[in-house]
């Protein structure tokens, strides 16, 4: 049996955050919006190893997910869980930040709802080579954040912390054991 059911986007906000109010959604970009028209009409011609252009598939998890794996991976561009793992659309419960990094609030009760609402059985940390918040963090951790990210952001602050986390490796630059460092890191926070 599944959990309570949750409550949507709209009624959390007023809920929760009665302060809040949903902005109107972002323009549609020119360039996205006729993929993203063909994908939900299911003739895209982008590749689609994942069957997402499967409208029934769809339909059918419209109902409700029960993904069989989540996985904290970096928000990079470049790494597409859903493609490496050739999985179908509700497979994976996919949680997204720089860095990969399961420390952060957001991630750890994202993990913590998918396990415990949806009875998602393994949780998977994915880092990945080139790591640009790594490489980051390994830069900090020599030269301190403000040197990497000059303006106070929530940026600099999360390069600080990252450098926290794999400065014992950092000294010798080496930015693939550092990645290593903070896949690990963020297992043993899970």
């Amino acid at each position: 049996a599944r959990g309570p059911s949750l409550p949507t986007v709209a009624q959390a906000s007023s809920t929760f955050f009665p302060q809040c109010r949903l902005r109107k959604p972002p323009p549609r970009s020119p360039r996205c919006y006729p993929r993203t028209k063909a994908f939900a009409s299911g003739a895209s011609s982008l590749p689609d190893p994942v069957g997402a252009s499967d409208a029934a598939a769809r339909s059918r998890l419209a109902g409700g997910q029960s993904p069989v794996a989540v996985v904290v991976t970096c928000a990079d561009s470049r790494v597409s869980p859903e493609i490496m793992f050739t999985s179908g659309v509700g497979t994976l419960f996919v949680v997204r930040n720089a860095g990969n990094v399961a420390s952060d609030t957001a991630a750890m009760a994202s993990v913590e709802y998918a396990v415990g609402a949806l009875g998602t059985p393994l949780v998977i940390v994915l880092g990945h080579t080139k790591c640009g918040a790594v490489t980051a963090a390994v830069q900090a951790a020599e030269k301190g954040a403000e040197a990497v990210i000059p303006n106070k952001s929530a940026l600099q602050d999360f390069v600080g912390t990252l450098a926290d986390v794999v400065r014992a490796d950092a000294a010798g630059g080496d930015v693939e054991l550092c990645i290593r460092t903070n896949v690990r890191a963020s297992v043993a926070a899970l």
